[in-house]
């Protein structure tokens, strides 16, 4: 039952249940909502890429309009001037961040030790401010993988009330 539960959890396919769902047509409600949780997790997961993409596509460009030494690296000062785009970009994407994030940022990105930072560093900085501000909150996953968790035990108890499936 409970690898059956785990089943459920992870790949929603109530067929196996059909038959129990159309002799208790109430139950086809959880269907419904697995298929809906389903889809906006697909949603939210595409969400997600794109909003990467767009902001590794604007971190190099946003890295183009600095100055840069002979090896392509930018010191600090220089990526300090591209914060007021940076905030926009995250404002626009509903990005939840701390100021003092972005500036914290500029002095750990560099991360071969060059004393600069090249354009991977920044935008490979900037994501992981995007990315960590985004789990401070709690995400849409999180909330529904509750209410399958909760719809599940309440489908299992229903289930094991009516004899169903040993």
């Amino acid at each position: 039952a409970l690898f059956t539960l785990f089943q459920l959890m992870m790949q929603p396919n109530l067929m196996e249940y059909k038959g129990m769902l159309l002799r208790r047509p109430f139950l086809m409600l959880f269907q419904a909502m697995f298929e809906k949780n389903v889809l906006r997790l697909q949603e939210d997961q595409l969400e997600r890429e794109t909003s990467r993409k767009y902001i590794g596509d604007m971190c190099s460009s946003f890295f183009r309009q600095i100055t840069t030494n002979e090896n392509g690296e930018a010191s600090k000062e220089e990526l300090l001037q591209l914060l007021p785009k940076v905030q926009e970009m995250f404002q626009s994407l509903n990005v939840q961040y701390v100021k003092s994030d972005l500036v914290h940022m500029l002095d750990v990105m560099d991360t071969d030790g060059s004393g600069a930072i090249n354009k991977t560093e920044f935008c490979r900085g900037l994501l992981h401010v995007a990315e960590h501000g985004e789990d401070k909150l709690e995400s849409t996953v999180d909330r529904m993988e509750k209410t399958n968790q909760e719809v599940l035990k309440t489908l299992h108890a229903l289930v094991r009330g009516s004899g169903i499936g040993g």
